[in-house]
């Protein structure tokens, strides 16, 4: 299944700022599958005891988690802007090289005229030189001054397999991501977390021979601007 980003818990954006380095790809991740008695307290949970719910060991499960492979922490540089047009408040961005982005994305467009084209917008990739976003309004005319925008920041890796044998992965909803191990005396520091089902009910049980997938968004596990 595909997923979403992370949401990210707050503490683990002070870890990622200070000496736990929560986000150094050189960490062993994990990420593990909670039932739907977990819900996750995004101000005050730190640490992989504080995620309750975790499925047990049986079935093609590890209680504990499956390790994340392919970590990579990665830049997409911005590049210049040609042009701005707008179609009502979509705008869209042109790019002289290709951008590298991704739909969902964020990016923070900066210096433009009119400055509706100017803030932090969620993407849609259009082209590989072109986006578009929403602005809070309607500008009068397409940008006269194209501004330009920051880079991307993605922390990604890949998809999360588990096989089903000799009967079925329990029913979930929350997959959470933690950097396995002790980081600046903090057992388990999480990252963050997603909901398997967008609507946040459980995922159904996997059944023996079958296979449960998590495939990470295009646009990572999270990304920054």
């Amino acid at each position: 299944m595909p997923a979403g980003q992370l949401i990210v818990f707050d503490k683990a954006k002070l870890n990622f700022l200070n000496a736990t380095n929560l986000l150094n790809p050189a960490n062993a991740f994990s990420g593990t599958l909670h039932a739907g008695t977990y819900a996750p307290a995004v101000g005050t949970n730190e640490v992989y005891a504080d995620a309750t719910g975790e499925l047990a060991t049986g079935f093609g499960y590890t209680a504990g988690g499956l390790a994340l492979a392919g970590v990579a922490l990665t830049l997409i540089p911005a590049q210049t802007i040609s042009s701005i047009t707008f179609a009502g408040a979509v705008a869209t961005l042109t790019t002289g090289a290709a951008h590298g982005l991704s739909t969902g994305h964020v990016v923070t467009v900066a210096g433009t005229t009119s400055a509706l084209y100017s803030g932090t917008f969620t993407i849609t990739v259009t082209t590989a030189t072109a986006f578009t976003y929403t602005m809070t309004g309607t500008p009068a005319a397409n940008a006269t001054v194209v501004g330009s925008y920051g880079g991307v920041i993605k922390f990604t890796c890949s998809n999360l397999v588990w096989t089903a044998s000799g009967g079925s992965i329990p029913a979930w909803r929350t997959m959470v991501v933690r950097a396995s191990g002790t980081l600046n005396a903090k057992v388990g520091p999480l990252v963050g977390y997603l909901l398997g089902d967008s609507t946040n009910i459980d995922v159904p049980a996997t059944t023996t021979g079958n296979t449960l997938t998590v495939s990470p968004s295009a646009s990572g596990l999270i990304s920054a601007t």
